[in-house]
């Protein structure tokens, strides 16, 4: 077994198990823990999040890496709807990764739930969207096709 996974897998498990899940060391009243892959990610964050004014802490663990990987190999084994939960994990670690946007919208894919979730979501997600179009920026990417949808 790859012991990058096996980390990922335990670390996962480990915050899992935690009574609310990990989500206080994620977030308080005052700050934010994000796991943001590349120092830009930060940028983005400000830039697509600019109400937010906590402080910003870096993680010192790569949780939404670690859930990707697990959401990943859970996508793999054929289980969309247990690849998704933990898609939405790394993207509450990292809300601007576009990897995570993508993966969760795979998993929506493999459940026929994708279709319903742009329509709700395109105009809403600046990451999957451009307001200068009539639907989500993904179709016209050409890395997911969503067929005649319109948003």
């Amino acid at each position: 077994m790859d012991e990058t996974l096996e980390t990922a897998r335990k670390t996962v498990e480990e915050l899992e198990s935690r009574e609310d899940g990990g989500e206080s060391l994620r977030i308080s009243d005052t700050t934010v823990t994000v796991s943001f892959d590349h120092v830009m990610e930060y940028y983005l964050y400000r830039w697509y999040f600019p109400d937010d004014d906590k402080e910003i802490r870096f993680a010192s663990v790569p949780y939404s890496s670690y859930y990707l990987q697990v959401g990943s190999e859970k996508l793999k084994d054929g289980k969309p709807h247990a690849a998704y939960k933990y898609f939405q994990k790394a993207e509450s670690w990292n809300p601007v990764s576009l990897t995570a946007k993508l993966a969760s919208a795979e998993a929506l894919k493999q459940q026929n739930k994708l279709k319903p979730y742009l329509k709700k979501n395109a105009g809403g997600a600046p990451v999957l969207s451009d307001e200068g179009r009539d639907g989500p920026v993904l179709p016209q990417c050409g890395i997911l096709f969503c067929g005649d949808l319109q948003a």
